[in-house]
């Protein structure tokens, strides 16, 4: 890769890192100021009525599940080669650097 093209292929890179970093770090604080908007809003008073309805009328919660549970099979594949290795020899290949070791 030649010099001009290699400093337009970094310039672009940090543009779409920077991109990157601000979009998580707004949504982080915009994620932060909302659950503090609304623990901030004050909860309506509730009147002597409500009170005495709740103490007659208990809410139903359901019992949890008995026997419930997840099974995970992994199957492996001969000569299976992951996603990740496919994706970091493509960026070598374009990069100019050595090849897949076959």
């Amino acid at each position: 890769m030649d010099g001009p093209r290699a400093v337009r292929w970094y310039r672009r890179m940090a543009v779409l890192y920077a991109m990157g970093a601000w979009t998580t770090l707004g949504s982080a604080f915009l994620l932060h100021w909302m659950r503090a908007q609304s623990q901030s809003q004050p909860q309506p008073a509730q009147t002597g009525d409500e009170e005495e309805g709740k103490e007659e009328h208990p809410p139903d919660i359901p019992d949890p599940r008995k026997g419930f549970y997840v099974e995970t099979t992994f199957t492996y594949r001969e000569n299976f080669v992951p996603y990740t290795t496919r994706i970091f020899n493509l960026l070598k290949s374009l990069t100019g650097g050595p090849g897949p070791a076959e």
